[in-house]
């Protein structure tokens, strides 16, 4: 699968009593990040741009070719990251656009790269990443535990334009649930646990690997040291293929009664060469089902999931339709197959 994008944030559970919440813990400090990275063939030479932005605030070097663009802002609840880089070879002009950003407040995850131009030696391509970070608080005043489902659903659409070259446009998301000894138990001892299969606190992370040529599949990464199922769901909402994905992870968590915590991590990433192009700025959606009675929750940075925009997710097929037009542009281009590069970024 494609090379991992390390973030340059390490973040390290930390625990620290709530003085708003009293009894709860944070797990995972409030965090959003998000990076691009977009690359263009310039002659013999290639253009980079690069951008990388974490609670709204430019992390490392932010730089750009000439012809190319890199932007970011925010904040902890919102922040994005933008690079364009432009170019040319053998007569014709190159682009590549890339967007990642993460949203506390809506519970969203976006990335997408647009590709302009021919294949030259595996460019113009783009890596976009985005992740948020955060920590819920349940407050369960009922007088037994409770069983929650949440959700990360994630949609979108690849076009490989020259796949004859050899190009494989893909990504991956991933949900990662944390606990630690304090912040998973209530004032008696009991603990948050999965809902389904052996009892089991939650430390694990289930990542979905795509590309354009397996319509869908899903591997397991080392953060846990037994397997995912039981404990978490996945599939296809719609068979996948033709470089669509619609896709979801999903997990039952049993809440005990009064105050525990959760850390809740997710990723959503594509890395896409050889021209081709991933749109994935429709959704990458955390969210819980309806909450039963007595059941509420909050967290640490006191806005995830408070958005409006939680409820409704627009049809994957806008986007396929708009990436495969693009995808119709590259195709009428003249193609000349490349001798590649080897070395990944």
């Amino acid at each position: 699968m494609k090379l991992f994008l390390k973030s340059a944030l390490t973040l390290a559970a930390v625990v620290s009593a709530s003085s708003a919440l009293a009894g709860h813990v944070v797990v995972y400090a409030p965090t959003t990040d998000a990076s691009s990275y977009s690359v263009a063939a310039q002659g013999l030479e290639f253009g980079t741009a690069t951008s990388h932005f974490i609670n709204g605030s430019a992390f490392g070097t932010q730089s750009a070719s000439p012809g190319g663009l890199t932007t970011g802002a925010g904040s902890t609840a919102y922040t994005f990251a933008k690079t364009q880089q432009t170019g040319f070879s053998r007569g014709q002009p190159s682009q590549n656009d890339g967007f990642a950003s993460a949203d506390l407040t809506n519970g969203f995850l976006k990335t997408s790269v647009l590709s302009i131009g021919l294949d030259i030696f595996g460019a113009p391509l783009g890596i976009a990443q985005a992740q948020l970070y955060d920590t819920v608080f349940f407050t369960n005043t009922t007088n037994t535990a409770q069983l929650v489902t949440f959700n990360y659903q994630f949609d979108g659409a690849m076009t490989n334009p020259y796949a004859a070259n050899g190009g494989n446009p893909g990504g991956f998301a991933t949900l990662d649930l944390a606990c630690t000894s304090a912040s998973c138990s209530n004032d008696l001892g009991e603990r948050i646990v999965f809902g389904t299969g052996p009892l089991r606190v939650p430390s694990n992370a289930w990542t979905y690997f795509f590309d354009y040529n397996s319509p869908g599949y899903f591997a397991e990464n080392g953060f846990g040291g037994q397997g995912g199922a039981p404990y978490f769901q996945y599939g296809l909402n719609q068979p996948g293929g033709g470089g669509v994905v619609d896709g979801f992870i999903s997990t039952q968590l049993l809440i005990p009664t009064g105050q525990s915590s959760i850390g809740v991590r997710g990723t959503l990433k594509v890395d896409c060469r050889s021209a081709s192009s991933c749109d994935f700025g429709n959704t990458g959606r955390f969210g819980f089902n309806p909450l039963p009675q007595g059941l509420s929750f909050g967290s640490a940075s006191g806005v995830f999931l408070t958005g409006s925009a939680t409820g409704a997710v627009p049809e994957p097929a806008t986007w396929a339709m708009m990436l495969f037009g693009f995808g119709l542009i590259g195709s009428t281009m003249r193609r000349r197959t490349a001798t590649r590069v080897s070395a990944k970024v």
